[in-house]
Formats: structure tokens, C-alpha cells, sequence
């Protein structure tokens, strides 16, 4: 698996390689293939909870999770769906994890399928809020984590397609050392957090499906700037 939000990573002469299979919960998730030694090993379980370690099903979406790169601590950072902590990889490939406060508007998550809509998996994913794309940003050194928005029963009665494919998004924003600076709501619902770029001065290209549908020769992008406060 290879996209911006689920990158190769390369650290250390080693290129450090994502993999998903849908439904296992014991497997090992990260190759590091080491183009120096010529060697490969595995690393990274899914955290030792309930969601992931119970033999009740989860929707095949919490089964992503998405690593980013701090080059200043040389450590990889994965975060995933449905665990609001992150697991560390540090420069020696030793695991740790750090718990992080809770998105407010991941309040009583329940991660396993209800038995009336188990075969609905878009109606469940859309009625619940999880965690997304998770992103380091250098210049004013903090993380960028995304978490997407549940819809609610009454919006999914009114069957509307266009809302219901699109939540809403917010992003937590962490220090270097993994505190809470802010969470801020998107105004932009058709933001896709999976299709972003950051560039060195800090700007945060998010791609805007629904203008990029109606151009099928262009493709546009809301642009986040972040300032540090050194107050």
C-alpha cells in the first residue's frame, strides 16, 4: 500500500513499507527493506486493544492506519482509525506508544459492526467518526492529524449521497511532543484528506473533489498556512 497518506518511508538506508491484509489482526504491518545490508525485516502490530485484538468483526477501513516521518526525532509515527495514542518507531526500530487526548468528536466510539447493519459497510463507516491521514510538518515542527466526522441518523435518512460520501473533517494539531495545540473543523466538507501534499514553507495542499469533478482538465487544492505562536 502506497499513497500520500500511507507513504514509503526512507531512513536510514532502508525504505520502510506499508502492507495491509484486510481482516487479519495478527500480522506484522511495516517492511523495512535495508538497501545497504540487503536484508528485510518486520515490524509493527496493530495496538494491543479491544478493537484489534477481539474476534468480533471491524469495518475493512479500520484495518488502514498511516505512518509519516519526523526527520528531526528520526522516528516514523503511525497513527490508526480507531486508537486515539500513536506507536513510535525510533531510530533504533524499537516500539513504544504515547497516548494522546481524545478527538471531541470521538466521544463513546464503539469500533465493532452492529448486527443490524453489518452488511451496510458504507452506512456504518458513515456513522461514525474515526482518524485519518496524520502528517509531520518541519518548518513549525508539529503533526497534522485528521479525524472525519460521523454523519447522523437523521442526515442519513434524508439519503443524500453527496454528504453522506463527503464528512466533514477536522484537524488536531500536536507539538513535537505529542500535546494538543488545537483541533480546528474544516469549512470545506469536499476536502479529501487521503490526496494532500505539504510543501517546505509549511502550506498544506488539500485536494478539493468536488471542484477537481468539474474539471476534468484541472485539479484544485484548499490551502492550509500554519504560523507558530511563540508566545
Amino acid at each position: 500500500v502506497s499513497s500520500t497518506s500511507i507513504p514509503i518511508i526512507y531512513r536510514n538506508h532502508s525504505f520502510y513499507i506499508s502492507g495491509v491484509l484486510f481482516g487479519l489482526k495478527d500480522i506484522k504491518l511495516i517492511r523495512k527493506l535495508d538497501v545497504k545490508e540487503f536484508t528485510m525485516k518486520s515490524l509493527l502490530t496493530y495496538p494491543n486493544t479491544d478493537a484489534y485484538q477481539d474476534n468480533r468483526p471491524i469495518l475493512m477501513q479500520y484495518y488502514l492506519f498511516n505512518p509519516t516521518f519526523n526527520p528531526d526525532a528520526n522516528s516514523i509515527v503511525v497513527g490508526f482509525p480507531i486508537i486515539n495514542g500513536l506507536s513510535i518507531i525510533n531510530e533504533f526500530d524499537s516500539i513504544y506508544e504515547v497516548k494522546l487526548p481524545e478527538s471531541k468528536y470521538l466521544s463513546n466510539f464503539n469500533p465493532f459492526l452492529s448486527k443490524e447493519n453489518n452488511s451496510d459497510f458504507r452506512k456504518e463507516f458513515a456513522l461514525r467518526a474515526s482518524y485519518s491521514s496524520l502528517v509531520f510538518e518541519s518548518k513549525n515542527n508539529f503533526y497534522i492529524r485528521f479525524v472525519k466526522h460521523s454523519i447522523s441518523d437523521n442526515e442519513m435518512e434524508l439519503n443524500d449521497r453527496e454528504k453522506n460520501e463527503n464528512p466533514e473533517h477536522s484537524i488536531m494539531l500536536l507539538d513535537k511532543d505529542f500535546r494538543l495545540i488545537a483541533e480546528y473543523k474544516l469549512k470545506n466538507r469536499f476536502m479529501d484528506p487521503s490526496s494532500f501534499f505539504i510543501t517546505k514553507n509549511g502550506q498544506l495542499y488539500i485536494l478539493d473533489k468536488e471542484k477537481s469533478k468539474r474539471d476534468e482538465n484541472n485539479q484544485y487544492f484548499t490551502v492550509l498556512s500554519f504560523k507558530k505562536n511563540e508566545n
